[in-house]
């Protein structure tokens, strides 16, 4: 295997869509696996069925070329439809009681929130803000594999700027927003 080809699939396996409800699980999943259950089952059919929908309708019209999205002016409208489906999951939380639940995906949804800002302005990269949120909280809150998670910060950093989908300080923009993010979590201790 070519490094390309090395690249390209580090880049999908740690694609955000799916990293992200991982990370957000593995946390539910510690305060109460049914509500886990619950809550993932929603996001799916409320936020990850209507973005991917969106995703593959704009790859499928030419809008955009594929899962990477090159230009970030084509990031909004995704962008914005994971907030307003975001938003509906959040309410959703909130009006049932589950509080602890309500937490842990408003602190995801403040994330993707941030992240979409700085997105009208600048190309950050979503695959490094992703698999540092991942990896933080594998590491302080679930305190498995330790070491192991974070080495796969600078292997999807190496696998982004390879092919040339962000710059470098793109890629660490990602990694240090996440890491700004997961350190106020803890401070705050907010879950």
């Amino acid at each position: 295997m070519n490094l390309h080809k090395l690249a390209t699939l580090i880049s999908y396996i740690f694609f955000p869509m799916w990293l992200l409800p991982v990370s957000i699980y593995l946390l539910l999943n510690q305060i109460d696996p049914t509500a886990a259950g619950v809550v993932m089952t929603l996001m799916i059919i409320l936020v990850l069925l209507p973005v991917m929908t969106l995703l593959l309708l704009l790859i499928r019209s030419g809008i955009i070329k594929n899962l990477d999205i090159h230009e970030r002016q084509n990031r909004n409208v995704i962008n914005f439809m994971a907030l307003f489906c975001g938003t509906l999951l959040l309410l959703l939380l909130r009006d049932w009681g589950l509080t602890e639940q309500f937490i842990i995906f408003l602190i995801f949804f403040l994330a993707a929130a941030v992240l979409a800002l700085v997105t009208l302005f600048w190309k950050i990269s979503v695959h490094t803000a992703s698999i540092t949120l991942f990896s933080l909280i594998l590491v302080n809150y679930l305190g498995k594999f330790q070491i192991i998670p974070l080495v796969l910060i600078p292997v999807v950093a190496w696998a982004r700027v390879y092919r040339k989908n962000h710059t470098l300080s793109e890629v660490l923009g990602g990694i240090v927003l996440s890491s700004v993010i997961i350190y106020l979590v803890i401070t705050l201790q907010i879950i």
